[in-house]
């Protein structure tokens, strides 16, 4: 139900690993102004509405590892002030261009443990912020030449481990 944590308004953390959770519905996190962590790991989620993180702009960080998603939810794109969002092991196929834009605030970035096969070279220019990204275990058969040629100066950590990749060219970090 929307807002069931609604008197809940100095609440900062929220573990909800390892339940049954196969939606999470507009409003679900109503009233919630100081929520900085939300854990939502190992569930059952496939659906995630597009206005269900609107009230909760103080995220920092977001777990949604071991779900069911497919596509990444559009509402990621509105906790725009978070640090670390895990998307690990879910059944992601791809990253749409442009996709965190929002998202600028972001330092860790997980992917891992997907299906994804390939991104183009937009898909992670807006995260200046970024530090670690992880796109390991996945099934990327190339890395586009110009993905990291943006202003991506803070990123310090990039994992390709176990994909398919099958050629390094000249100049595709610089």
């Amino acid at each position: 139900p929307a807002g069931v944590f609604h008197k809940l308004k100095l609440l900062t953390t929220l573990y909800l690993e390892e339940n049954e959770i196969e939606t999470v519905d507009e409003g679900a996190f109503n009233e919630l102004p100081l929520l900085e962590y939300l854990d939502l790991r190992r569930n059952k989620i496939h659906t995630i509405h597009d206005e269900a993180f609107n009230k909760i702009g103080s995220i920092k960080n977001l777990a949604l590892s071991k779900n069911k998603l497919a596509d990444l939810p559009p509402a990621l794109r509105t906790i725009t002030n978070a640090k670390n969002l895990n998307l690990e092991d879910n059944v992601i196929v791809e990253i749409p261009e442009g996709f965190f834009s929002s998202l600028k605030a972001m330092q860790g970035l997980n992917l891992a443990n997907n299906l994804i096969e390939s991104f183009n070279d937009n898909s992670f220019h807006q995260l200046k912020s970024l530090t670690t990204l992880d796109l390991s275990m996945n099934r990327l058969t190339d890395i586009p030449d110009s993905s990291f040629s943006w202003e991506l100066g803070n990123l310090q950590e990039i994992n390709f481990s176990m994909n398919a990749i099958r050629e390094l060219r000249q100049d595709m970090f610089k």
